[in-house]
């Protein structure tokens, strides 16, 4: 009852023009190093890797994770360079059953107060975030399709060996309203 009585509340300041309150310090999320050989499957051997992003683009892009009150510090994502293979892999420790939000900007945040993402991502709980940054694809951002692309279903894996048994679909990513948006963004960073 009190995570909708804050957004009631947040989601009336940002339409009448007040000020959001500012947001408590939030705990930072872990980069995670494995082995694959220890697990690889979410929730086994209290193996938390539950967000993973690659670039298969061509540019750099910038993304902070905020993962129910953690967030990850704003990573660099270098971008592809043809005939490359893909070697991405930025790991954090989240706990899938709280909400999720991506935020991408296409340029180097700076500043005490990051400006507004050029893009903003949200997700449905209770799934691993093993995504592709994909700017030739149909959307931005997708699912990550595995081992060599996806043949054979990428033998089940991710690149880096984790394994997509919990990953999310394309269906369960979303891209918020424009409200929706300006909602999130207040909520999350102060602004």
């Amino acid at each position: 009852m009190k995570k909708i009585v804050a957004c009631v509340l947040s989601l009336l300041s940002v339409g009448l023009g007040v000020n959001a309150a500012p947001v408590a310090e939030a705990t930072t999320l872990k980069s995670v190093t494995f082995d694959p050989a220890d697990a690889t499957v979410y929730g086994e051997k209290g193996f938390n890797v539950g967000f993973e992003l690659g670039n298969r683009g061509k540019d750099l892009i910038w993304f902070q994770v905020f993962n129910g009150d953690a967030k990850s510090p704003v990573s660099k994502s270098e971008g592809l360079r043809k005939g490359e293979k893909l070697s991405y892999k930025k790991n954090f420790a989240i706990d899938i059953s709280k909400r999720t939000y991506l935020f991408v900007w296409y340029s180097e945040p700076t500043g005490d107060r990051l400006q507004k993402p050029d893009r903003v991502y949200s997700f449905s709980t209770g799934s691993t975030l093993y995504l592709t940054w994909d700017p030739s694809g149909d959307a931005l951002l997708r699912p990550t399709k595995g081992r060599l692309g996806g043949i054979f279903g990428g033998f089940g894996k991710t690149e880096s060996g984790l394994s997509l048994k919990k990953n999310i679909p394309a269906k369960d990513i979303f891209v918020p309203s424009s409200t929706e948006n300006k909602e999130i963004v207040a909520r999350l960073t102060g602004k």
